[in-house]
């Protein structure tokens, strides 16, 4: 049989066993003596890291770029996501007051460039990834 696990969170991982019972015709449930028909494995969560990067210098007037980016958990940008997470995948620059200036749907890369930077631009801003 198999197991699917709906909704993966870390708190799923940990190690699982599959114990495999044998029911003779006619008879009650037999258990196969320890060790014998079963198996373990470990199970390990892991979620895609976001990066944020910066182009250009913070000059007034000047073009200023935000770059998010979803990498593997691993940060190894070798190592592909599947088309099927792409595609669920959005991505929102928020800007301090928590409005979102920028999103885009099924890619691992969103840009938000800031041309002319105004000193009104100044703050914090913030990547999620959905």
């Amino acid at each position: 049989d198999t197991l699917n696990i709906m909704s993966v969170t870390t708190s799923i991982g940990g190690n699982y066993s599959c114990e495999a019972m044998v029911t003779p015709s006619g008879s009650t449930e037999f258990i196969l003596p320890s060790g014998v028909g079963m198996d373990t494995t470990d199970v390990v969560v892991q979620f895609p890291e976001v990066s944020i990067s910066t182009e250009g210098q913070s000059i007034a007037g000047e073009e200023y770029t935000l770059e998010c980016s979803v990498l593997p958990a691993d940060g190894d940008p070798m190592d592909d996501l599947t088309d099927e997470y792409v595609e669920k995948l959005t991505l929102e620059w928020l800007a301090i007051s928590g409005i979102v200036v920028e999103n885009g749907s099924g890619t691992t890369q969103l840009t938000h460039t800031l041309n002319p930077l105004l000193p009104s631009h100044g703050g914090e801003y913030r990547c999620r990834a959905t």
